[in-house]
């Protein structure tokens, strides 16, 4: 049975009695205590005078000024009953902070699964207080539910801490096993080094996820159901499959509120859009302000990204796409079961434990050679390489400008769009291709021998 506001006064009144005793020369004090504790245990300045003055009252006009004084001090309205509302509250939910989405979630001691708190829930809480004769407000309720009252959880933390130590056994060779690609070494280390990295960028604010996995096959071959398999039940709600603006603010709250990211338009970017890509994959941590949010908020990148495609020519950076893992599929079994806490259990002891999971030096030329398959060719880059190719400039035919050589490319191929623009394109082409460079009367050219 909860306490009433008669239940209360008569609280107040044996915290009173504790200190003073009603008589003369204690009766003012004693009057200034109770109203203080009157006005701390919420009860309402009228009925205050009316149960005071009704047992205390030794001078009306005193009385009433030192209630009205006591009442003034709005902050300290209903202080004492912080910790019945909490117990009130810890009696019939049990609650927990989702530092990952920044969101409270409840359950009652009866259920099973958390539930993210909503309007209707938060106004069903309140309007049971107010049955229970607290008085606290919709925002106050909130206020209180967003603070160290409510313990953080980490459902990322949570599920990696609590699966059982790794047996030893290679769990994440069995999950690769799964797909058969062109490249059977490459894709084994490669998604080991990238489900560890997945796990760390998760749980780790300085363990940034640089690489993406991206399966190229058919339509029909299986390619998103085994994406959709990637995380572990208990991690499915913090997966995305979408499009991803890297100039909107819902696409950045993405990178902070999901653990991995299926990007659905891979196959469909243009230059642009694919340099903001890379950006993103890259980015460490986003700053804004949350819909509804009060104030800025610096978010922790916690998400890695993953992609498919049909088309096998994508990429469009001719300058190295090393950001990209791409394999060729051309089978995937998604019918045997995934041991998740094998996998998982892994992953997360190479993260603790050292294991590289990042790319550099040789690893990333091998990439970049890897991936020269999945690049879509400039127009220009087909024209030069049909024409010329590179030499020493004892072997030399000719030496080009980029000028020269977007003349001549006009010439044979009038069809083709060529503007002042394009010089920049071809001295990135003849860089990659390795044609030698040298300066002929204060110009530089190139060293090409004719095909």
């Amino acid at each position: 049975m909860k306490e009433t506001i008669s239940d209360n006064f008569t609280k107040c009144v044996e915290l009173t009695q504790q200190q003073f005793q009603f008589i003369d020369e204690q009766k003012e004090n004693y009057v200034i205590v109770l109203a203080t504790l009157c006005n701390k245990y919420a009860i309402p300045i009228d009925k205050a005078k009316i149960s005071i003055k009704e047992k205390y009252n030794f001078n009306d006009e005193l009385v009433t000024k030192i209630i009205n004084t006591a009442y003034s001090d709005k902050k300290m309205y209903g202080v004492a009953l912080k910790k019945s509302i909490e117990d009130f509250l810890k009696e019939k939910y049990l609650f927990r902070y989702n530092e990952v989405l920044g969101k409270i979630e409840y359950k009652s001691h009866k259920q099973s699964k958390y539930l993210p708190m909503d309007d209707y829930k938060l106004n069903s809480i309140c309007r049971d207080l107010e049955k229970a004769e607290y008085k606290i407000t919709n925002a106050k309720l909130y206020n209180l539910l967003v603070s160290d009252f409510v313990p953080k959880y980490n459902p990322f933390k949570d599920y990696f801490e609590n699966l059982p130590k790794w047996d030893g056994k290679d769990y994440i060779i069995e999950f690769s096993q799964l797909i058969i690609t062109d490249d059977t070494v490459s894709w084994q280390d490669a998604l080991k080094r990238w489900l560890v990295a997945m796990v760390a960028c998760s749980v780790n604010e300085n363990s940034i996820n640089h690489a993406v996995i991206v399966l190229s096959g058919g339509q029909g071959i299986g390619k998103s159901k085994f994406i959709n398999r990637i995380l572990p039940p208990e991690l499915k709600e913090y997966k995305y499959l979408g499009t991803i603006n890297p100039y909107n603010k819902d696409s950045l709250i993405l990178l902070s509120e999901k653990m991995l990211i299926d990007l659905d338009e891979l196959g469909s970017l243009n230059r642009k859009d694919e340099k903001a890509m890379k950006e993103l994959i890259t980015k460490t941590e986003v700053q804004l302000r949350k819909p509804y949010g009060k104030m800025l908020e610096l978010l922790p990148r916690r998400a890695s990204f993953v992609g498919s495609v049909n088309d096998g020519e994508f990429l469009m950076d001719m300058t190295g796409n090393r950001r990209f893992l791409c394999f060729e599929v051309s089978k995937i079994d998604n019918d045997s079961k995934i041991n998740y806490r094998g996998i998982y259990s892994q992953a997360f002891h190479l993260c603790k434990t050292g294991f590289k999971y990042w790319f550099d030096g040789d690893e990333i030329k091998l990439i970049d050679s890897r991936n020269e398959k999945f690049r879509a060719k400039n127009p220009i880059e087909e024209l030069i390489l049909a024409q010329y190719q590179n030499c020493t400039e004892d072997l030399a035919d000719d030496f080009l400008s980029a000028t020269d050589i977007i003349n001549r490319l006009k010439e044979k191929h009038n069809t083709i769009n060529l503007d002042t623009t394009s010089s920049m394109t071809v001295g990135k082409i003849m860089k990659k291709y390795n044609f030698k460079q040298t300066k002929k009367n204060d110009i530089y050219k190139y060293a090409v021998k004719n095909r």
